[in-house]
């Protein structure tokens, strides 16, 4: 069920793009859709995986959340239950958790999942920033009732 609503996603988009084909940027799309949709701050963790090539330590999680130890540990083991990531030894010198992303789900390291999250291009911040400082000028224009 989930696969045909983020199809039909995708090709809401190509339709709305003018196209009846689903393109590169569709993809790139839905893919970032469901990265963006986990709970919580686990979006954040994934995406961080990612830009760690799929290796995280607890060190890493705690600056990058701003979080204690204890919570980075917990954010760590709940990637490893989901089936996200295995643990593994950091090494003799390193007495912290380290995972690594499960050689199943390596695909989103690649260089083609790169290239579908580099098709899609949102809305840039500046153009949303100037749209909500617009909103704001013409709040300012009204009168106080």
């Amino acid at each position: 069920r989930i696969n045909q609503c983020l199809y039909n996603f995708g090709r809401g988009h190509a339709l709305t793009a003018g196209r009846s084909q689903l393109a590169r940027e569709d993809i790139g799309l839905v893919i970032r859709l469901c990265l963006d949709s986990a709970p919580g701050h686990r979006s954040k963790l994934f995406w961080k995986l990612l830009q760690q090539n799929g290796k995280l330590k607890t060190q890493d999680v705690e600056s990058f959340l701003g979080c204690s130890n204890p919570t980075a540990l917990k954010e760590l083991k709940t990637l490893c239950i989901l089936g996200i990531c295995d643990e593994y030894n950091g090494g003799t010198f390193e007495p912290q958790t380290c995972i690594q992303m499960k050689s199943d789900l390596q695909w989103f390291l690649s260089d083609e999942c790169r290239s579908y999250l580099d098709s899609f291009h949102p809305v840039s911040e500046t153009l949303r920033d100037n749209a909500l400082n617009e909103s704001d000028a013409v709040q300012d224009a009204l009168p106080d009732v």
